[in-house]
């Protein structure tokens, strides 16, 4: 086959695939409106996105999130452990966890009103709602795992069913739903681009378990002996800065 009729036989598929295009260009026209809705819809979505929520809408989830939270408590201390040993303090809110929430919400009201801007910052709240998600499913699963040797309050005698727990997240963190509570409870003021409380929730929370964890350790170790000190050597604590 010779050189020019290489380049005929190129120009005619060239040319065939030239046509095949335009025909199906001309056939999918119609549907460059669906294209553009589409395109519309996406543009919108990421508008809602770059705003972030509206401080109501801040409020109502941190305030759903509270909710949620306490409620999974008491249910699963109540599948656990039965309605005997089950009461009101399964719940985990107080009079100081009371203050505390009524704190967060008047400074949301107050920056809502005097400094709307700081309620904007889209990536901040979405920020919070992550960690709000992180902290309760860290919690929920290191209170799943340890099933009936977990109790909301510290024990200072070892009863029949109390083990010492060290398979799943309790191979990474001694205490992992403490972890999860204390980045939980931060997220809810992040979430709500609460900068004050975010950094005193970070405080209180921290201080808390800072008194909390030798405490309850020092039964540990009465009830586990070596087991639970070689246990506390090869695994940290969880919580930053407390070993």
């Amino acid at each position: 086959m010779g050189e020019d009729s290489c380049r005929s036989t190129w120009k005619e598929i060239i040319y065939s695939l030239g046509v095949s295009h335009l025909k199906w260009v001309r056939e999918r026209a119609a549907d460059l409106r669906h294209v553009r809705v589409l395109e519309s819809a996406a543009v919108s979505v990421a508008g809602t996105a770059s705003m972030g929520f509206t401080p109501w809408e801040q409020l109502w989830v941190m305030l759903g999130a509270v909710v949620f939270f306490h409620t999974s408590e008491f249910l699963l201390a109540l599948a656990h452990h039965g309605r005997r040993r089950v009461n009101a303090a399964s719940t985990l809110i107080s009079g100081p966890y009371l203050v505390a929430l009524a704190f967060s919400m008047v400074e949301h009201a107050l920056e809502s009103r005097f400094a709307p801007r700081l309620k904007e910052q889209a990536f901040v709240s979405y920020t919070g709602l992550a960690m709000v998600v992180v902290g309760e499913g860290l919690r929920k699963l290191a209170v799943v795992t340890a099933n009936k040797s977990f109790t909301h309050d510290i024990k200072v005698d070892k009863r029949q069913e109390h083990k010492l727990i060290t398979h799943g997240i309790y191979r990474f963190f001694r205490h992992p739903s403490y972890l999860g509570f204390f980045i939980w409870s931060i997220g809810t003021q992040v979430l709500l681009v609460n900068p004050v409380c975010t950094v005193g929730y970070a405080i209180v929370t921290w201080r808390f378990f800072d008194h909390r964890i030798p405490y309850e350790e020092y039964f540990l170790r009465r009830f586990f002996g070596q087991d639970y000190v070689d246990y506390a050597n090869r695994v940290p604590s969880g919580m930053p800065f407390i070993s």
